[in-house]
């Protein structure tokens, strides 16, 4: 079985659902922010990068703060002094958010070989609450009365979980 043949995917609009392998007790939510990109640029505190397919922790011991991910046969993966290949990758760090190629992101970000040798996916991989913190405060102004700002708050949520219970059907 192949390392993508497990998942069940929805695109939506810049959207990515995954269900989750397990149940867990904070709902996890997969959003598909890059694709068909020949090259990435990470950067950020103490980045911790790890092979998704073997768990295996990349630049271990090693203070990195900037990396630039390319496609292949194998993702390549360089900092400013290191190199290493993985078949697919998360990248994450634990005291502040993610910066890729000039945008913020909270949790993780997993990157992925295109469906072509030259390009890539990335995926923003983050508890749902923080992703619904993020999106109304993209979507609408937290200036909004309260009460829109609940209500929009309620309709994406339901929104995420109802794209979730599709995917089980």
């Amino acid at each position: 079985m192949g390392l993508f043949s497990f998942w069940f995917l929805i695109f939506l609009p810049g959207i990515l659902f995954v269900p989750e392998t397990c149940a867990n007790a904070e709902e996890t939510i997969r959003v598909l922010v890059l694709r068909q990109v020949p090259r990435v640029k990470i950067t950020g505190q103490d980045l911790v990068l790890q092979d998704l397919q073997t768990g295996r922790l990349l630049f271990q011991n090693k203070r990195i703060s900037s990396l630039t991910a390319y496609p292949g046969a194998m993702l390549i993966v360089r900092t400013e002094d290191h190199s290493a290949s993985a078949q697919a990758l998360t990248v994450n760090s634990s005291t502040a958010p993610l910066n890729l190629d000039g945008r913020m992101f909270r949790g993780k970000l997993n990157l992925y070989p295109g469906p072509h040798q030259d390009d890539l996916r990335v995926v923003n991989e983050l508890p749902l609450e923080e992703y619904l913190v993020g999106l109304i405060n993209y979507e609408i102004s937290s200036q909004w009365m309260v009460e829109a700002v609940k209500a929009q708050a309620v309709a994406a949520r339901t929104y995420a979980f109802f794209q979730k219970s599709k995917m089980l059907r």
